[in-house]
């Protein structure tokens, strides 16, 4: 039986703890089924792949970076020549574990490498070197609240968090015949971040992604941007079932049996917008299919982004078929209590309590906090321009509005670092309070060192002329040339004493300045001329 369905909402029911559901009654159903007490309750986890932020490779030297010419960054290793070796790259275990302590998990002092078996030509070795049986880190969590935009509270737990080899880049869609690899990417160290399946919505999952981005940016153990490749996830969906109506069973054959359903993994998501949408139309899927009468199967799928849909890609593997078995070629680590303890102690201030901390003690509220936080980098920037006396208000509003706007102009340029020092920028806000420079001229200065002026700031107010015209007597007759110019509307001005036209008067003043009479100075000596 085939029926239509129609998107989930933006926003789903909560039962009295705050736990999302999943109603059936939110779909066109056949109008045979009686679902008033019928429940679906989703049920998803994340495995989040982050490439880790080093200059080489997990077993090589070679350059990690993704934006390189193809093919050109390949160690003997990369591709498997045989005889290479592979060398552990001892930074990925320190920026793998400043991971495992900042999500609140625990490091193991004693941890290996294992071979994952599987046959496909992104993996030139026929194996993958993974960490199965003693990853680097176990447990784990994160709480999402009001800071990440709910009005509840979820802990979503952490399994594991491993160390293992990227795979190579297989680029489809360029020719029907054949693919095309690009092994640069083979052997790049990733670490592998695996929820337990505490996640209850698409929106969940997309803010609990979030917030891993944002502690990976925070500790800098990785880029995490997922436009770039440096970070994607697998998603893992499936429905847990409430049956409290017998005479309304759907299907004995499916439903009796279905508590926790089969569980369905989708591959490969790059955006956050992609996982939202795959989360949501998989859990229309499996809701459609139990409701036709079907079965789950457990099976990976991917999510056409032009369709909206989840589509069969294979059936799920289990771990007998991957054929694990230790990696011979690198020893047991052992990680001493010592070592770990001074990671913990260079850990910067965690996101959460940083927020806590701008909103106590700048007055910012939560979505000014959060809209500083699209640039992680930027907030240390801000903090030091109000540290030398700036209202943090101001602070945010120039820093949220101008500065944000020429990063996102210049983008990817400074993202990082912004071509002004705090205390460049903060001297041009305390000029605008004396009245030395206008806001006019502060955005054409901004702009002008984010084109890639290096000059001082002094320098450039000099050569474009952008100071105030601080001669009382040359405004005045600046005015004066403007008012003889314009009587028809000195007239109705005194007429009427419209402010409208007050601030005709004081535009063509400043623009005559090019901008640099200040305008309260000028209404004031217009004022006093139109008597």
């Amino acid at each position: 039986m085939n029926f239509s369905t129609r998107l989930l909402p933006a926003k789903l029911p909560q039962k009295s703890s705050g736990f999302p559901l999943l109603h059936p009654r939110l779909f066109h159903l056949p109008p045979n089924y009686t679902t008033t007490n019928t429940n679906f309750t989703p049920v998803v986890g994340l495995e989040i792949h982050a490439q880790l932020k080093n200059n080489t490779k997990l077993f090589s030297a070679s350059d990690p970076r993704f934006d390189q010419n193809v093919n050109s960054n390949l160690s003997l290793f990369d591709i498997a020549i045989p005889g290479s070796m592979p060398v552990l790259n001892k930074n990925v275990l320190y920026k793998a574990a400043k991971t495992v302590i900042s999500l609140k998990g625990s490091i193991q002092q004693e941890t290996d490498f294992q071979r994952k078996h599987y046959f496909y030509p992104d993996q030139p070795l026929g194996y993958q070197i993974t960490q199965q049986n003693k990853p680097i880190g176990i447990g784990g969590h994160l709480i999402l609240g009001k800071f990440d935009g709910l009005n509840y509270e979820r802990k979503i737990r952490i399994k594991q968090i491993q160390i293992e080899q990227d795979t190579a880049k297989t680029i489809n869609d360029t020719n029907p015949i054949y693919d095309l690899i690009d092994y640069n990417r083979s052997g790049a160290a990733l670490l592998e971040i695996v929820t337990e399946p505490d996640i209850r919505s698409a929106e969940e999952a997309t803010l609990f992604l979030k917030k891993i981005i944002l502690v990976l940016q925070t500790i800098e153990s990785s880029k995490a941007l997922m436009e770039e490749g440096s970070l994607r996830c697998d998603v893992n969906v499936s429905l847990d079932f409430n049956f409290s109506d017998s005479e309304n069973k759907l299907n004995s054959n499916s439903l009796e049996s279905f508590k926790k359903g089969p569980r369905v993994e989708i591959k490969n998501l790059n955006s956050l917008r992609s996982v939202t949408n795959a989360i949501e139309s998989e859990i229309q899927r499996q809701i459609s299919v139990l409701f036709d009468g079907g079965e789950i199967s457990s099976e990976t799928r991917s999510y056409d982004v032009i369709a909206k849909q989840t589509k069969s890609s294979r059936t799920k593997e289990s771990k007998p078929d991957y054929r694990f078995m230790p990696e011979a070629d690198i020893p047991t680590i052992h990680l001493s209590h010592k070592w770990i303890e001074n990671i913990k102690k260079e850990l910067p201030e965690f996101p959460d309590d940083k927020k806590n901390r701008l909103s106590d003690q700048y007055g910012l509220s939560i979505d000014d906090i959060n809209v500083l936080y699209k640039i992680p980098t930027i907030i240390d920037f801000f903090e030091k321009v109000c540290s030398l006396g700036i209202c943090p208000k101001e602070a945010y509003f120039w820093i949220s509005g101008e500065i944000f706007r020429l990063i996102n102009y210049h983008k990817p340029n400074f993202t990082e670092n912004i071509p002004i020092t705090p205390q460049e920028f903060g001297s041009l806000l305390k000029s605008i309070e004396n009245s030395d420079l206008t806001s006019s001229m502060v955005k054409k200065i901004l702009i002008t060192r984010f084109d890639g002026d290096k000059k001082t700031i002094p320098e450039i107010i000099s050569i474009n002329g952008w100071n105030l015209i601080d001669n009382k007597l040359d405004l005045i007759a600046l005015c004066k040339d403007i008012i003889n110019n314009n009587p028809k509307q000195v007239e109705k001005y005194k007429s009427t004493k419209n402010n409208r036209l007050l601030g005709f008067f004081v535009g063509k003043v400043i623009a005559e300045s090019k901008g640099n009479a200040k305008p309260q100075i000028v209404s004031e000596i217009i004022k006093q001329l139109l008597k």
